[in-house]
């Protein structure tokens, strides 16, 4: 593949401009069947021969397309050929493709096309059905005025045929999933199932619904997050794309495994996955309103500090009742939804505990942001002399993710800001030193004594989510938090908050 040759800088910008011709297309296929549905025959002799012309250089600028891109050839119809394929079935019904709207050469071009992108998209011939276009045409007198029994017999005939083999290949695509499935290789979207990504990179796993990636809203080290369209229900998604890599493979598991088997209210849903040559696109919920970092600039008003703790401790808790660990808590993973509802997110540094008790726990492995990661994360927990071997870390690094998050948000600053990974280390596990409270902890008590309980050095002594909830702090009635907070009202001159 053209693709496989480019380095990886060069592949994501070609794959990114696919993701947006895809997109237009998209819109340009719909725009056309839905002028062309309103067309009625007493208007077919000014309008129908040029929208035969506007279909069929559509048409060409698609196959163009098709052979750029010049996918691997699959079993199944892939979700990005879709949009085409559909438009194609609709412009050779009998109302456009009758010779008194297309000529004998412009059906012939159309024949050649739909040849094309079957040869050019689907694996064999044998496991699809018979081109779609139809090798006998009627005229449009006949077709609106059925006086003829043979003729309407000869329509209806057509039809049913038609039917018949989109029946056809749904059937066999439907028996090649199943096939894949019961040998392990496509992944289904049941949770009881553990999710597995398939070595063979020709195995195709579909999401539970038809979607469009639309435009790319972050991006990272992990891959790029664009908003999608779910075209079945028509609601906005988020998708977030990863390059599926060696170094990566398990990580990539790991984070979707767990993602699938949660459900809170403060937690980011997860919708689906699909897999396509060598990328995972995870579908989840798509929270408009940004995140947390964005209105992270200080004198945050405190009732709303407090609802936003309140919701991240009954995430945090859900969590560890399922013995997994965040591990990456901070204001940029933890995201508002159009009603400013509080949803934490972004699981690919989360792991799932085996014991039900841990504190410490049984990692020790790096993993977080260095000014929200707690003490033990560095030390790798406290080493036992007599074995020399180090006690891991658990659940506890979240709460004190938790302590920095609030820190965060009442000061507008990260903990330690400014300072490196290595100074940071220095100054928690060998100085002892806590980060900065916000100026308000002096005057309010229960500010500070949230924050100390967070800010434990010992793990076995930090606080968990459920004792926190119970504090002055955070125990507060958040029956109002799913009001729109007056954004105006911060000191921030950011236009997110005129949104």
């Amino acid at each position: 593949m053209l693709l496989g040759k480019l380095g990886n800088s060069e592949h994501h910008r070609v794959n990114s401009l696919g993701f947006k011709l895809e997109k237009h297309f998209l819109v340009a296929f719909q725009i056309h069947r839905d002028v062309a549905k309103i067309v009625s025959d007493s208007f077919m002799d000014g309008l129908g021969s040029k929208m035969i012309d506007k279909a069929l250089m559509l048409t060409r600028q698609w196959m163009q397309y098709v052979q750029i891109k010049n996918a691997v050839p699959s079993p199944t119809l892939p979700m990005w050929a879709s949009p085409g394929f559909t438009f194609l079935q609709f412009i050779t019904e009998p109302k456009w493709s009758n010779p008194e709207i297309m000529t004998e050469e412009q059906f012939e071009e159309f024949n050649d096309l739909v040849k094309q992108f079957e040869a050019k998209i689907i694996l064999t011939s044998s496991n699809m059905s018979t081109p779609i276009v139809l090798k006998q045409r009627m005229t449009r007198s006949t077709s609106s005025n059925p006086s003829s029994s043979s003729l309407e017999n000869h329509k209806r005939s057509r039809k049913e045929n038609q039917i018949l083999r989109l029946q056809e290949i749904e059937d066999r695509r439907h028996k090649i999933d199943l096939d894949n499935r019961q040998v392990g290789k496509v992944i289904t979207d049941d949770n009881r199932r553990h999710f597995v990504l398939a070595t063979d990179r020709k195995i195709v796993t579909r999401a539970p619904f038809e979607f469009v990636l639309l435009d790319e809203i972050a991006s990272g080290t992990f891959g790029t997050v664009h908003r999608a369209m779910d075209i079945d229900s028509h609601r906005v998604i988020a998708a977030k794309v990863m390059a599926i890599r060696r170094e990566n493979h398990k990580a990539i598991e790991s984070e979707i495994n767990i993602f699938r088997q949660l459900t809170h209210e403060n937690l980011v849903k997860y919708y689906g996955v699909e897999v396509e040559d060598n990328h995972v696109i995870i579908l989840m919920e798509y929270c408009s309103e940004g995140t947390l970092e964005r209105i992270c600039h200080g004198n945050m008003d405190l009732k709303m500090v407090r609802q936003y703790t309140h919701s991240l401790l009954r995430a945090v808790q859900y969590l560890h009742t399922q013995k997994i660990i965040h591990r990456d808590i901070k204001p940029a993973n933890i995201f508002l939804d159009k009603c400013t509802v509080l949803k934490l997110g972004d699981f690919g540094s989360s792991s799932r505990l085996v014991e039900t008790s841990t504190v410490y726990g049984e990692f020790q492995t790096t993993a977080g942001t260095p000014q929200f990661m707690a003490p033990e994360i560095y030390s790798y927990g406290e080493k036992d002399e007599t074995t020399g071997s180090y006690s891991g870390y658990g659940r506890s690094v979240d709460i004190w993710a938790i302590g920095g998050t609030v820190v965060n948000m009442m000061t507008g600053k990260v903990p330690f800001e400014g300072q490196t990974r290595h100074q940071i280390a220095f100054a928690i596990c060998f100085r002892k030193q806590k980060p900065i409270y916000p100026e308000i902890s002096a005057e309010r008590p229960d500010v500070k004594l949230f924050l100390d309980k967070c800010f434990e050095f010992n793990p076995v002594d930090r606080s968990t989510a459920t004792d926190l909830l119970q504090t002055t702090f955070a125990n507060v009635n958040v029956t109002d938090e799913y009001h729109i907070p007056d954004y105006q009202s911060q000191t921030s001159k950011d236009s997110y908050f005129l949104v």
